[in-house]
């Protein structure tokens, strides 16, 4: 590690723009990727009290010994750009922050007459409901976790019945399906609810789990209490990720326009989790001609050859980029295409994300 006041000063001479950071260490090697809507605020902090760092940001400051940086023009450039940086370069503290870098699905099979909700890494059976892919493992695995603490589904095997696994745990819900108290329907209807929830059609699987938290507390049993709010809790976060998935794949095209400075903007076209078209234009020229940009807009979307979009594990990250991007951002003017109209407004299209990111407000 070179003089942590040398990095200092080479931090505050960054310009106070949008772009990307990359770390060094003493080989030359980019050990860490971030982005920023201002580059030297941002990039600065990594040098300024360390000892009230986290132990890995701690870790990795000690291990700094250069940083370059890419200007980008907007924030939404600088997200995309540091995303497939990751994936290009893979540094290895990207990866030590995160919990869990694989994605996985949430597999649900209905024709089996005792269905076991499982996580899985790969799509495999045709016949079975894939949910995902979601970027959060650990999210998916406590997630069902809880599931099986307060629904009777099936947990130690998927064939029907085996009463000698549920000897001794008798606090088990799917201890009722081994016994025979539950009929093969009701199990299969909560087993559908459940599918339902996760592809935000149907929100009773939750409002029961709702009921059955009131009840629990109202009988003082708080500790089944808190099981059951962890479960809504989780998975209104998995039906918030499965939202932007379902967005993405619904194949709208969505023009964001972002401004860069009092000159210039940023015209993206997008289209699922695809930036088609991108182009820096000055503001004077765009609003005077918004005839000319509207048709430019919509070739680009009519010589598209996306045809379909059915996102991928290696498609998902930017779906999530660029839809959290449009939901958080109050700065920029998003509107979709359709045949020469704009036929959503900046207000209609982020209460669309909204509504699709969160089932229930």
């Amino acid at each position: 590690m070179i003089n942590n006041d040398s990095l200092k000063e080479q931090a505050k001479k960054l310009p106070q723009v949008p772009g990307v950071y990359l770390m060094k260490d003493s080989l030359g090697n980019i050990i860490y990727i971030g982005k920023s809507k201002s580059l030297r605020n941002r990039v600065i902090q990594y040098f300024y009290n360390l000892s009230n760092r986290t132990s890995k940001i701690e870790k990795l400051v000690l291990n700094i010994h250069n940083f370059d940086h890419i200007i980008t023009d907007t924030e939404l450039d600088a997200l995309l750009l540091e995303c497939n940086l990751i994936k290009k370069i893979k540094p290895s503290y990207n990866s030590l922050m995160k919990n869990n870098s694989r994605y996985c699905y949430i597999k649900i099979n209905l024709n089996d007459e005792y269905g076991v909700p499982e996580v899985v890494l790969e799509k495999e059976e045709e016949d079975s409901y894939y949910f995902g892919p979601y970027s959060s493992p650990n999210l998916v695995k406590e997630t069902l976790g809880n599931i099986f603490e307060v629904m009777p589904f099936i947990r130690c095997s998927k064939s029907p019945l085996i009463r000698k696994r549920c000897h001794g745990v008798s606090f088990y819900p799917c201890r009722i399906v081994c016994e025979g108290s539950l009929k093969k329907e009701e199990y299969k209807d909560k087993l559908i609810k459940l599918k339902e929830l996760l592809n935000k059609e149907n929100d009773e699987f939750i409002k029961n789990l709702e009921k059955d938290m009131e009840a629990e507390a109202l009988t003082l049993n708080f500790e089944r209490a808190k099981i059951i709010r962890d479960s809504i809790k989780n998975l209104e976060a998995l039906m918030s990720l499965q939202g932007i998935i379902n967005l993405a794949e619904g194949m709208k095209n969505i023009v964001v326009i972002s401004k860069i400075d009092e000159r210039f903007l940023k015209l993206f076209c997008i289209k699922g989790n695809k930036i088609l078209y991108m182009e820096k234009i000055e503001s004077g020229e765009f609003y005077k001609n918004i005839m000319g940009a509207s048709i430019k807009i919509k070739s680009v979307f009519s010589i598209s050859n996306v045809e379909e979009v059915n996102l991928t594990k290696e498609d998902i990250d930017e779906a999530n980029i660029i839809y959290s991007y449009i939901k958080n951002k109050d700065n920029d003017l998003f509107f979709i295409m359709l045949d020469d109209k704009i036929i959503k407004n900046t207000k209609a299209i982020k209460e669309e994300i909204n509504k699709s990111i969160k089932l229930r407000k």
